[in-house]
């Protein structure tokens, strides 16, 4: 007997022991000034790391090294793969046993100091823990579809910024050429007016369209650079840093549409868009909440061992605890999940729709934009192309004005920015219906190479 009363302290102490946790904190303070210089000393080499390609800085980075890169540095993205350590932590909790639940009472009285001490351990209902697990690896598979779906934003956003980028360059050069167009006829009628071949309001005016010109290329500069900058904070890269783009200053390939828009639209957009299976993941988390719900209605019950020690000695014996929900039982716990579980499904069908009108609008605009360019290569350009020949010929034998020739000209190169903007929105609409569907780069349409017209050198004696 004396030797049992030295066994309840001890006892105690173990089982405290064995509550210890093995984690120590570390701190880790965050230094604005040192993430600063870490951003800054981000340059063409870091972007290189991203694609495993050495000759990208140098042969400029096409639209999969821009994709890499992105995903690798965009701070978005890297704010939200954080959410997985989240998701990991919930699936980690819901796999553990419930801890057990110490009890200790002191009293005094007459007879002398009684402490009893009591250990429960928590007896899960049928289909508890199997209800958390499931909930919580359905809250897995939403997190990580949820990431993966804004990294497909990412992805068409990047290539939405390189077309833009793309385009502008090309907008870049036809507007040089209407400068240069514009400032060699001004020179021209120059040395006509000191022969006196032209008047002073015609130079007046061809100066004016000349002064419009050049403000017209100082602004598609000007966008060039912007869109530059808007590439690169995609990239997670600095806005200042150059960065070369392969396919810059070249002509945009058309797509074919027959690869483009698939036959089956609701097929496609289900098996490609991962917006909806973090939505489908959602609702299976609401099916696995509302079961445990469901078992919550039961007793939850707690038994364990029980030791007892006053002057005569100690006691060991058993301890039982019962919670009886009689008179809730849950229901409105149960009621909050039915209605989850309704709300999970009508976001499901609410994404579909918006997916399938997503869907049918890119598919819609890429026809139309592929029309649009078959259009202009059938009746536009060649118009266009034969009215410059003939303007070239007249000019060169005097029998044009330098005024009337540079409006011909200038119709020419306005049919080349049509045609190179009826390109891009083809292009934009492709990536519009890739996003629609979720497709991946193995998916994307096949590029069909039809160079933009080429302008027709001034011949010989023209301005």
């Amino acid at each position: 007997m004396p030797r049992s009363n030295h066994r309840l302290p001890g006892f105690l102490a173990a089982s405290l022991l064995a509550c210890a946790g093995c984690t120590s904190y570390r701190a880790d303070p965050l230094d604005p000034a040192a993430e600063l210089a870490a951003f800054t000393r981000r340059d063409l080499t870091t972007a290189v790391q991203g694609t495993g390609s050495a000759s990208s800085a140098a042969q400029g980075f096409a639209e999969p090294d821009l994709v890499a890169i992105a995903l690798r540095l965009n701070p978005d993205l890297v704010v939200s793969r954080t959410r997985r350590g989240v998701a990991e932590a919930a699936l980690i909790t819901a796999g553990t046993w419930p801890n057990p639940e110490f009890g200790l009472a002191i009293r005094g009285g007459s007879p002398g100091v009684t402490a009893d001490l009591d250990l429960l351990a928590v007896l899960l209902r049928p289909g508890e823990r199997g209800a958390r697990k499931a909930s919580a690896e359905a809250t897995q598979r939403e997190t990580l579809a949820q990431i993966a779906a804004e990294e497909w934003q990412v992805v068409g956003q990047v290539r939405s910024a390189r077309l833009d980028l793309l385009s502008a360059i090309a907008l870049r050069q036809a507007a040089q050429d209407t400068a240069d167009l514009s400032r060699r006829g001004a020179n021209a009628l120059e040395k006509r007016r000191a022969l006196g071949d032209v008047s002073d309001l015609e130079v007046a005016t061809i100066g004016t369209e000349a002064a419009s010109a050049e403000r017209s290329l100082r602004e598609a500069i000007a966008a060039v650079a912007s869109r530059a900058r808007a590439l690169n904070r995609l990239l997670g890269l600095p806005v200042d840093l150059r960065l070369p783009v392969a396919g810059s200053g070249e002509p945009l390939a058309m797509i074919d549409v027959a690869t483009v828009v698939p036959a089956d639209l609701g097929m496609a957009v289900l098996h490609g868009r991962l917006d909806l299976v973090a939505a489908q993941a959602a609702y299976d988390r609401t099916e696995h909440e509302l079961r445990l719900a469901i078992s919550k209605q039961y007793p939850a019950l707690r038994i364990g061992p029980s030791a007892s020690r006053d002057g005569d000695g100690t006691t060991i014996g058993g301890a039982v605890s019962l919670e009886v929900p009689i008179f809730d039982r849950n229901q409105g716990g149960i009621r909050a999940a039915e209605t989850a579980r309704d709300e999970a499904r009508a976001r499901f069908q609410a994404a579909l729709q918006h997916a399938l009108a997503d869907a049918g609008e890119a598919a819609a605009a890429v026809r139309t934009a592929s029309a649009e360019v078959t259009a202009l290569d059938t009746d536009l350009m060649p118009v266009a192309r034969r009215a410059l020949d003939l303007a070239d010929r007249a000019v060169q034998a005097r029998d044009m004005g330098v005024i009337d020739y540079l409006a011909v000209r200038r119709l020419w190169l306005d049919a080349q920015r049509a045609r190179l903007e009826a390109v891009t929105a083809a292009h934009r609409a492709q990536i519009a219906l890739d996003a629609a569907l979720g497709r991946g780069s193995a998916a994307l349409a096949r590029p069909i190479t039809i160079p933009l017209p080429a302008e027709t050198p001034p011949v010989k004696g023209t301005p």
